[in-house]
């Protein structure tokens, strides 16, 4: 994945889960992790469209 190309806001979505991942003690990000994160930033479309 080339990762220069995603969105300022897919970018951030990204590294949160990833640090939501680590935290957690799991060695890879998960589809999970990423709906975690999506949903954790207010400004979000999917905390918009999810909740």
């Amino acid at each position: 994945m080339d990762f220069s190309r995603l969105t300022v806001k897919a970018s951030e979505a990204v590294a949160a889960a990833s640090e939501r991942a680590r935290a957690a003690g799991n060695p890879e990000l998960t589809a999970p992790h990423l709906l975690l994160a999506l949903l954790a930033d207010s400004e979000s479309i999917a905390d918009r469209l999810l909740v």
